[in-house]
């Protein structure tokens, strides 16, 4: 096999093999699959179950705390605290909540009207659909 067919994983799948081989017609193990549960799914859970509006999309590449980490971090510390498990969560949510900027309050901001905004784009030359399509 010339090196240039090879796929991506054949050096990786020669330099560590199975330990068996793979084979259709090899037997299914019986093996167990722990159980992988944390105490904070289950608040998490519940947070998410209480449709409070605190819980917002989800952006992976965004460093901040979520809501929802916000939420299960003022949990735990009012459990600490001593207060009961339904009253916990129901002030941590209340306190998150308190804390999230009313989309009401932010007036939307607007450098022009429609009209000016279109005459402008009518009087640039950034975009000549004629020169474009004239081949």
């Amino acid at each position: 096999m010339k090196s240039d067919n090879k796929p991506i994983w054949y050096e990786v799948y020669q330099a560590f093999p199975p330990k068996y081989p793979p084979k259709y017609d090899r037997p299914i193990p019986n093996v167990e699959i722990p159980k992988i549960f944390y105490q904070e799914d289950i608040v998490r859970s519940k947070i998410h179950k209480s449709k409070s509006g605190i819980v917002g999309s989800v952006n992976l590449t965004d460093k901040r705390e979520s809501n929802t980490q916000k939420c299960i971090a003022y949990y735990e510390e009012m459990i600490l605290d001593g207060l009961q498990e339904q009253e916990a969560l129901n002030k941590a949510i209340e306190k998150v909540a308190s804390e999230i900027p009313s989309r009401r309050e932010k007036p939307i901001e607007t450098t022009g009207t429609t009209s000016s905004l279109v005459e402008e784009f009518k009087r640039s030359k950034a975009l000549n659909l004629k020169e474009i399509l004239k081949e």
